[in-house]
């Protein structure tokens, strides 16, 4: 209806008390009313109205009533209004038929009977609410049918108990290169795959009311597909969507295929690395124990070999007393030598059996106060602190994992180092500790004569000395021995420094114990 659902008639004459009457008589809560005086008033209000019936008077000033129903039949938006003729002017049949030439549906003689008025009213709004209807359903219906044959998904009819294609849209022919005349009719089942055929005769037999599954089906030029199926099972037929998915099957067999290569990759990656870890652990343990043998040869070769020297140092010790004063200066000077020369050597193999017992493992790590172990290092270096006149600072310690001895041995190499290597100046050392989220990171500074940064992993290495022993004394095992003690609790140590700067000496001892 026209106005709010509601019909709207369009009352056409010159006398207002017609108008009025006319309204009064046909008055319905489903119906509005528009009114007009004149023809040329009547034409312009069904160019803005969609008016459902027209009470047209026949005589009227200007352009009159069937005038103005041949304008109205002539024009295709409003050819189709219902016309009733009103008029007083003649009964003849030469103006009944005029009526009806010019469009009319019913022709009323005035004075109107009400009843005949209001039933024929009725009625002809009735057929007109049903044509109006019906084309707007027809309307939807083209636009579906339009909304069908143009979607790019297969949508189609199938009988549901013999499967016989019923119809189906364009888009089965640009998928499958099929003629839409020849599918219909045939059954689904000739087109499908042997596979997908068991999967659909097994949804025929379920009872569902809505299916939803994938098959392959064959094209036109014999080429296989895959439709993924959406089907509304009701009175008997298959309606349904079927989405062509051909590509993103190719692309997950392709995945699949990637998938399984890398699966077959990564087992053979972890058979190789599997094997290489058990080579590796073979290594490491026969290194293992190579290194324990090799730290037992050179405790036990150093500890045998101090005593020839302590007998070629005693008797060279005899011999100087006995020829003190009976010798010349140059027989002197190579006693001296020699004696000189055996005692570096045993320092030496001290420092060797030092830095075996590092490795040995034979001792546990245990709680160590570091405390303790400074204040301990200050005392067993008095002499030469009171010697060199050193300054020596330091801030709280904490309590670690390590082997005390170890550690006393990691101070005392540390603390005389930074007060050997000094060019005249009063030593200064600062040993300062600070908690890392997993360590603790000691310091120990100095204001010595320093090194290049480049040697800096160098002085860590057994017997590398970067002075002459004439310059400054040592065997070159002192940091070594610091490094290996480090590594046992789990830390690192490193260094950093310039020429003349001074050194800074780090090492961090894990919070945790660590296995050895």
């Amino acid at each position: 209806m026209s106005i709010a659902n509601k019909a709207l008639i369009l009352i056409v004459d010159d006398q207002p008390s017609n108008v009025y009457a006319l309204e009064h008589v046909l008055k319905a809560d489903d119906r509005e009313f528009v009114k007009a005086m004149n023809g040329e008033e009547a034409l312009e209000i069904t160019k803005t109205n969609e008016v459902d019936l027209i009470l047209l008077d026949v005589q009227m000033p200007g352009i009159n009533g069937f005038e103005v129903a041949q304008i109205l039949k002539s024009d295709t938006r409003t050819s189709n209004i219902p016309i009733i003729f009103a008029t007083a002017f003649s009964n003849e049949y030469k103006f009944v038929m005029k009526a009806y030439e010019e469009g009319a549906v019913d022709f009323l003689f005035k004075p109107l009977d009400p009843d005949i008025l209001k039933a024929k009213v009725s009625v002809l709004l009735k057929l007109q609410m049903q044509k109006k209807e019906l084309v707007e359903k027809n309307a939807e219906l083209h636009k579906a049918a339009l909304l069908i044959d143009n979607s790019a998904d297969i949508l189609g009819i199938i009988d549901a108990e013999t499967l016989n294609i019923e119809g189906v849209n364009k888009a089965i022919t640009s998928i499958l290169g099929y003629p839409r005349e020849e599918l219909r009719g045939t059954s689904l089942q000739s087109y499908l795959n042997i596979e997908s055929r068991s999967i659909v005769e097994e949804l025929i037999i379920s009872g569902q009311s809505e299916l939803f599954f994938e098959t392959g089906i064959y094209c036109k030029d014999k080429s296989v597909k895959w439709l993924q199926w959406k089907v509304t099972v009701k009175d008997g037929k298959w309606f349904f969507n079927a989405r062509d998915i051909t590509e993103s099957k190719k692309a997950e067999d392709e995945i699949r295929l990637l998938n399984e290569n890398l699966e077959r990759k990564v087992e053979l990656k972890t058979r190789e690395l599997r094997m290489m870890n058990l080579d590796l652990e073979k290594r490491a343990a026969e290194l293992q124990a190579s290194n324990i043998e090799l730290e037992r040869f050179a405790f036990v070769a150093s500890h045998d070999l101090q005593e020839p020297l302590r007998t070629v140092s005693g008797f060279l010790s005899l011999l100087s007393l006995e020829t003190e004063g009976k010798l010349n200066k140059e027989s002197d000077d190579y006693i001296r030598f020699a004696l000189d020369g055996t005692q570096r050597m045993r320092d030496l193999i001290q420092a060797l059996l030092e830095y075996s017992r590092v490795g040995s493992g034979e001792l546990p790590l245990e709680k160590v106060n570091v405390n303790t172990v400074v204040e301990n290092t200050v005392k067993l270096l008095a002499p030469l602190i009171q010697e060199k006149n050193a300054k020596l600072h330091c801030g709280p310690l904490p309590i670690v994992k390590g082997v005390e001895a170890q550690m006393q041995q990691l101070f005392l190499n540390l603390v005389s180092n930074a007060m050997k290597y000094q060019n005249g100046q009063t030593p200064q050392i600062e040993i300062s500790c600070k908690e890392e989220q997993d360590n603790w990171l000691f310091c120990v500074k100095d204001n010595g004569i320093g090194f290049d940064p480049k040697y800096a992993d160098r002085i860590f290495m057994i017997f590398q000395r970067l002075h002459d022993k004439s310059e400054y004394s040592g065997t070159g095992i002192g940091l070594s021995i610091c490094k290996k003690i480090i590594e046992r609790t789990g830390g690192k140590i490193w260094a950093v420094s310039e020429p003349g700067k001074g050194s800074i000496f780090y090492f961090t001892i894990p919070k945790t114990e660590q296995k050895t």
